[in-house]
């Protein structure tokens, strides 16, 4: 029998986008703070962040993490509640933004927002004891040399250094025609040594070595800017146009099979590829491949012709999908590529769509079945040759119970027992049987949870079982299984285990590293390592003596038993230091990342 399990979520780059004209369909992603999305984010580990008109989200790809406005003002704590400008992760781990009243920057190991406030530089010298811009929306813009470097409409351009504590403001000088200000659309394209603004008035350069702004195609207004290479893409109320920022010419970009009226370019975005997606005043997207002269138009985000709700943001990531801000509409997610993975298995919603899965496990049967334990939606059992997909009929259910549809974890033992829980009840089919067997899982009284089973190991002739309210003893006696939860563990998720020669449990406790047992029932652990590390998984290979720990700064290799290790980051070939857990392949090991395999 084969036994393969992924107990793991795994994202798959894809090395091109295989557009065609077809158009996109968009759904909706839930639980954002707010329904209006200005800008989008996705950081180092892969995790997708969000700004509202009502705070900051965190987005891993099933539950969303919100970080909204401290009306008190605690220390630590984020101010203001509108987002409107661009999110910045810089090389510390942080995320910059301007709110509507002040320049925020997060810190994501600390989880603690600090405030930066930027100076008017009347003097020249870049102090902080100038004047100071007093609830000023600034946009980030980029890190060079030390300093950040943000944007306003009104007041140009500012470059804070941190470390040096000090601010710089170049704010623009060309006038209009009539010897006005030019306010400047804030989102800018850095190119080599300048930065390039759309405004109603023209295009605008700031020269980052000579501190100098020009003007160019004076009295053209402009709303959005984009960059592929060395040409520029503008977006105005009519067109969107392309200038060449060597040769200075400019010209208009054709848009095919596109009928309807355009209105203005409220975003246009490159992606890695140096493709250019842009999308208008009344929700329609249009792309421009790389190597190609035209746009395509590829739809609209909104569901219906009654509703016009217009393109605040877009980002498409490495995976094949296009996000997308919007007024009232949120985020919304399409999938852009076809790439040379099938989807597997095409089950249909209600409206007889693709409906997504979010698989936690695998399991291959001998009859090349494949049992897959999703979020939210049941044991699917699915034929590899029909690609038909079938729910498994478990008996018991109970709709009040917190997540009672979801199997973490579908798996074999040593003896080839298959294990499983769900809806409170864990499930366990011996070896040669058909069906399963069912047992009331008991539930602490102040656990608030319903117990999951994450991990399963063998252990005295009975098991041991992880979930994510604890640790479990199960063993069989005179044909009945017993359960009973381990009580000095208290009710702390176990993500993994791992039982040593000598018998010691090594237990997975998320973010608090590895927890070292002598017996169930020791009131104290005789050893935790990694303290304060997110353990995703650990993996023994018995014949190289390593253990294989997967976490969210790299892959440990731990030699077992002398302790020697190593860490294994993006700096060795990792597609990202994030790493949910491993399977092994002859000589060759498989990472899961937040970037790949």
């Amino acid at each position: 029998m084969r036994n393969k399990i992924f107990s793991f979520l795994f994202f798959l780059s894809t090395l091109s986008y295989g557009q065609s004209n077809s158009q996109l369909s968009f759904h909706s992603i839930s639980g954002l703070s707010q329904s209006t999305v200005y800008s989008i984010l996705k950081d180092k580990q892969g995790f997708l962040w969000v700004a509202t008109a009502n705070g900051l989200n965190r987005f891993d790809g099933t539950s969303m993490n919100i970080y909204k406005p401290s009306y008190s003002e605690p220390q630590g704590k984020m101010k203001g509640r509108i987002i409107r400008s661009a999110l910045l992760e810089d090389d510390a781990d942080q995320i910059w933004f301007g709110s509507d009243r002040v320049v925020n920057c997060f810190n994501k190991k600390k989880q603690v927002f600090t405030q930066r406030q930027l100076y008017w530089n009347k003097t020249g010298l870049g102090r902080l004891d100038s004047t100071p811009n007093i609830e000023i929306f600034a946009n980030p813009l980029f890190l060079k040399d030390g300093y950040y470097w943000f944007s306003s409409a009104s007041e140009g351009l500012f470059a804070l250094n941190t470390k040096k504590n000090n601010c710089f403001n170049y704010p623009v000088t060309i006038k209009d025609e009539k010897g006005n200000n030019i306010p400047l659309m804030y989102q800018g394209v850095a190119l080599k040594n300048n930065i390039w603004f759309a405004s109603p008035k023209g295009l605008l350069r700031f020269n980052l070595i000579h501190k100098q702004w020009d003007l160019f195609l004076a009295g053209q207004s402009f709303f959005s800017i984009a960059h592929c290479r060395d040409t520029l893409y503008l977006g105005n109320n009519e067109n969107i146009e392309w200038f060449d920022t060597k040769s200075l010419k400019k010209g208009f970009c054709k848009i095919n099979n596109f009928q309807a009226e355009q209105k203005t370019i409220r975003y246009i975005t490159t992606d890695e590829k140096m493709n250019i997606w842009a999308g208008d005043q009344d929700g329609n997207i249009f792309y421009k491949p790389a190597i190609a002269n035209e746009f395509i138009w590829k739809g609209n985000i909104n569901g219906n012709a009654r509703t016009k709700y217009p393109v605040y943001c877009m980002y498409a990531d490495t995976s094949g999908n296009l996000w997308v801000g919007a007024d009232v509409l949120g985020l919304l997610k399409a999938d852009i590529t076809h790439s040379g993975f099938n989807r597997f298995p095409n089950v249909k919603n209600e409206a007889n769509n693709n409906k997504d899965l979010f698989v936690y496990s695998i399991y291959e049967d001998s009859e090349e079945n494949m049992w897959l334990g999703t979020f939210q939606n049941g044991l699917l059992v699915v034929n590899k040759k029909t690609g038909e997909a079938k729910p498994f009929a478990f008996p018991f259910f109970d709709n009040k119970l917190l997540y009672a549809k979801s199997v973490p974890l579908i798996a074999t033992d040593s003896s080839g027992n298959l294990w499983a829980s769900y809806s409170g009840y864990l499930y366990i089919r011996e070896k040669g049987k058909n069906d399963f067997i069912p047992v009331k899982m008991p539930v602490p009284i102040s656990a608030l949870q319903t117990p999951q089973l994450n991990s399963i190991v063998d252990y005295e002739n009975g098991w041991l079982a992880g979930t994510n309210i604890g640790l479990y003893f199960i063993k069989k006696e005179k044909g009945i299984y017993r359960v009973r939860h381990v009580t000095n563990y208290n009710q702390s998720k176990v993500i993994g285990l791992w039982v040593s020669p000598e018998g010691k449990i090594w237990t997975v406790a998320g973010s608090n590293g590895i927890l070292i047992l002598n017996k169930p029932d020791d009131p104290i652990a005789e050893q935790r390592i990694f303290k304060g590390l997110d353990v995703k998984s650990i993996r023994y290979d018995a014949a190289k003596h390593l253990l294989w720990i997967s976490s969210s700064d790299g892959l440990i290799a731990y030699s077992y038993p002398d302790g020697q290790h190593r860490f294994y980051t993006e700096k060795d070939g990792l597609l990202n230091s994030f790493v949910y857990g491993t399977i092994s392949n002859n000589d060759e090991i498989w990472v899961s990342t937040n970037n790949g395999l």
